[in-house]
C-alpha cells in the first residue's frame, strides 16, 4: 500500500507500554521503530484489522515509533494499569479531529461525552446492537460506564467530544498527522 496516501501516527514510548489498535474501517497497517532522529525506520510488525476489531500488541520499549495505515485506525498507547489512577484523553473522531459525530473506541474505565452543540447520541456495541441512546444540550456532559475491553461506536446528530478516563500511566490516543 502507499503510505503517502494513507494515514500516519507518530508516538513516543517512555518505559514500557502496550499498543491497542481498533479498526475504524478494514485496513492494513505497519508499525516502525524510528531511529537516528527519525531518518531510519525499521519494520516491527505488519497486520490487518477489521472494522470494530480490537487488537493489543505486546510491550513497546522506550523510543519513537510510526504507524502507517491504508485507512484511518483508532490507536492508544499506554502503560500498565495503576490502581487508583484517574487519567484520561480525548478520543479522535472517525473524521480525525477530537470533535465529531462518530467515534469508535474501547473504554478503559468510565467516559464523558461532551456536547459541543445540541445532540442525540446513540451508542452501539461491536455487533451493531444499540446499547443506549440519549439527548444532550449544548455544553452538557454525560458520564457513561461501558464494558471495559469491548469496542463501541458512538454516533451523534450534533458535534460532540469524548474523554475516556483510562487509568493508565502516560497513556494517550493517537491522532493522524493531518488531524
Amino acid at each position: 500500500y502507499s503510505a503517502k496516501q494513507g494515514y500516519r501516527y507518530f508516538f513516543y514510548v517512555k518505559g514500557e507500554q502496550v499498543l491497542t489498535v481498533i479498526g475504524v474501517n478494514e485496513t492494513t497497517f505497519r508499525v516502525y521503530n524510528l531511529t537516528v532522529g527519525g531518518i531510519e525506520k525499521t519494520l516491527l510488525l505488519e497486520d490487518s484489522i477489521g472494522r470494530m476489531e480490537l487488537k493489543d500488541y505486546g510491550v513497546f520499549t522506550e523510543g519513537y515509533y510510526l504507524i502507517e495505515s491504508e485507512k484511518r485506525i483508532a490507536a492508544f498507547i499506554g502503560g500498565r494499569p495503576r490502581e487508583g489512577v484517574i487519567e484520561g484523553s480525548f478520543v479522535p473522531a472517525t473524521s480525525g479531529g477530537l470533535v465529531g459525530k462518530e467515534f469508535i473506541f474501547t473504554p478503559f474505565t468510565n467516559l464523558d461525552i461532551i456536547a459541543i452543540e445540541d445532540s442525540e447520541v446513540t451508542v452501539f456495541d461491536a455487533k451493531g446492537k444499540k446499547t443506549i441512546s440519549f439527548k444532550l444540550w449544548q455544553n452538557e456532559t454525560k458520564e457513561l460506564s461501558l464494558l471495559k475491553g469491548e469496542v463501541f461506536r458512538v454516533v451523534s446528530t450534533g458535534r460532540i467530544a469524548i474523554q475516556v478516563n483510562h487509568g493508565y500511566s502516560a497513556g494517550y490516543q493517537l491522532v493522524d498527522v493531518r488531524g
